[in-house]
């Protein structure tokens, strides 16, 4: 990733058009937001555009225009993301690498043309590079928009950016839901890097919010994962940091900590009234406080 965003400043400086290749949710409108924001374009929004979203007949409206100014008019000066290029059809194809030649903007009901200087950043799940061979892609807007391809790499690739992506996240979800949002604990980090994330940071973003929703603290904890996603996360961890009853068992022991030391927090440190409160026996609960490595200065 430190590669990877070498090659950002640098491509944010220029007026290229930029190509980002990965699988979905890895990043890429994360990245195209950053290329923007670097560019000397910065003072304009960056529109967006998902190709997948939109009809082909209202995706040809939305770019260049109809009764009102497609999205490559109202860019002037600015610059456009198209999300899942590679579902445009071919007769918008032939349009956009019409406007990428001449720079001109070419209403589709009055035929009028209008200049606009925008800056195209694309992404793509698909190989385009396949899909050119396949025919479903015009080489010629191909080589249009592969003058500066940067491919992210799936988060199950870069487990060692965790730590900067889950703090990255926690920063928007502290604005968004109005709510001081610090860290993860560390079991709660060992329990995401068994997860192979297959939604990667899209999955991440949602299963830290719904976490976020359930914590009670800034702290972020193995035990706020909601049921709901503890199978999906158990199923889609694929053994990578160990079988499926070390990550139960992991899972479980961070489950038991966290209610160890909340019920010792309520009840003064108290060992036998704490013992109490959870069920179980004192002797049972100070093995556990010795097995699960927990402070108490209580008796």
């Amino acid at each position: 990733m430190k590669e990877i965003r070498g090659v950002v400043k640098r491509v944010a400086a220029t007026p290229s058009a930029v190509l980002l290749l990965g699988e979905t949710g890895c990043g890429k409108e994360y990245l195209a937001e950053e290329i923007h924001q670097l560019s000397d374009r910065s003072f304009q929004p960056l529109f967006k555009v998902n190709c997948l979203a939109i009809s082909s007949m209202a995706l040809d409206t939305e770019l260049f225009g109809g009764a009102k100014p497609g999205r490559l008019e109202l860019a002037d000066r600015g610059a456009l993301f198209l999300d899942e290029i590679s579902e445009m059809n071919m007769e918008t194809q032939v349009r956009l690498l019409s406007y990428l030649e001449s720079g001109l903007v070419t209403n589709p009901l009055s035929g009028e043309k209008k200049r606009s200087d925008v800056r195209v950043i694309a992404a793509s799940r698909k190989d385009l590079a396949k899909e050119v061979k396949d025919g479903r892609f015009r080489e010629d807007l191909f080589y249009h928009l592969n003058v500066a391809p940067i491919t992210l790499p799936a988060l199950r690739e870069r487990k060692e950016d965790l730590p900067g992506i889950v703090s990255f996240f926690l920063r928007r979800l502290s604005g968004k839901l109005n709510k001081t949002l610090e860290n993860v604990d560390p079991s709660c980090m060992d329990v995401f890097r068994t997860v192979s994330w297959p939604g990667n940071l899209r999955q991440l973003e949602h299963v830290l919010e719904r976490m976020a929703l359930l914590a009670d603290g800034p702290t972020l904890r193995s035990s706020d994962i909601p049921l709901d996603l503890r199978s999906e996360i158990d199923l889609s961890s694929g053994g990578e940091a160990g079988n499926f009853r070390e990550i139960v068992r992991r899972q479980t022991q961070s489950l038991e900590k966290d209610l160890i030391e909340k019920a010792l927090e309520e009840m003064d440190g108290n060992i036998t009234r704490t013992a109490e409160h959870l069920g179980i026996s004192r002797k049972g609960l100070q093995l556990k406080i010795k097995e699960l490595g927990i402070k108490s200065s209580g008796t």
